[in-house]
């Protein structure tokens, strides 16, 4: 599989927002992040996932 998304936060920066257009659907998330320094240090405080949970996931799309 492709990644969907890669991105880099620059040192005057705290976040970063990904948006896809269009939206896409799936059951589960898979994170990779990496450090630019060699013995650097990622902190995260949240990642948030928007859609629906439960028995049953359903495609995100748009109406017409």
């Amino acid at each position: 599989m492709a990644p969907q998304a890669r991105f880099f936060i620059r040192k005057s920066r705290s976040k970063v927002v990904v948006k896809f257009d269009p939206p896409i659907s799936g059951k589960y998330i898979l994170l990779k992040l990496w450090s630019p320094q060699p013995e650097g240090n990622i902190d995260v405080q949240s990642i948030i996932a928007y859609g629906f949970a439960g028995p049953r996931y359903f495609p995100c799309v748009e109406p017409r």
